[in-house]
This record gives structure tokens, sequence and C-alpha cells, in this order.
């Protein structure tokens, strides 16, 4: 049985946004190391292509995380994780919940 992927989002914003061309429009938003990660990762930016960045905001990168971030009054933070993967923690509007995305390049959004 293939893996479930839950998103914050509607997963046809993976297939709509990577359809559309939005990527050049987008990739303009994305700076210094989360940029790098981008052009090194094609995965990533199909990913965050798809995430409602007017509503939510571009995502601060992180290549490592610390204590200090838990004081964040919203977290909205991608970071690298073993294997070439990156695990988005995003913004939910429920009062001190934080859901986690995991963005990986084997697997093929729905």
């Amino acid at each position: 049985m293939p893996p479930t992927l839950n998103l914050p989002f509607p997963a046809e914003n993976l297939y709509e946004a990577n359809q559309k061309g939005a990527r050049r429009e987008l990739r303009s938003k994305f700076t210094g190391q989360l940029a790098k990660q981008v052009e090194k990762n094609a995965f990533l930016e199909e990913y965050l292509n798809a995430i409602p960045i007017k509503k939510i905001g571009v995502p601060d990168y992180y290549e490592q995380l610390s204590r200090k971030l838990r004081d964040l009054e919203e977290r909205n933070l991608i970071y690298p994780i073993n294997g070439g993967l990156f695990v988005h923690i995003y913004p939910i509007t429920r009062a001190s919940a934080t859901g986690i995305s995991p963005s990986s390049p084997t697997c093929r959004w729905i």
C-alpha cells in the first residue's frame, strides 16, 4: 500500500501550480539558501509552488534548527534532513498548532 500524504492544502495545488508556469514568478521570491536549495532540488520548487504563498508567506530556510525557534509565534520554516529531503513546518490556523509536511523527491504528488 503506498504511503498516505496528508497536506495542509489541497493536493491538487501541487499539480496545478506546476502546470501553469507559475515557477518563474515565485522563484524570484526565494532568496538566500532557500533559493540555492530550490535550484538544486526541483521537487522542492514543485512543493513551494503548490503552497499558498500569498496566504502564509515564503517559508524561512534553516540549515539547522535550534531551540530558540520554539519561541517563534508563527512557524513557517523549511529545513533539510538526511537523504536530500526537507521538512516544512507549516503554519496552520488552529491556536498553538503547527503542521509538518515532508518534501521528498521520490514522493510523486497525487
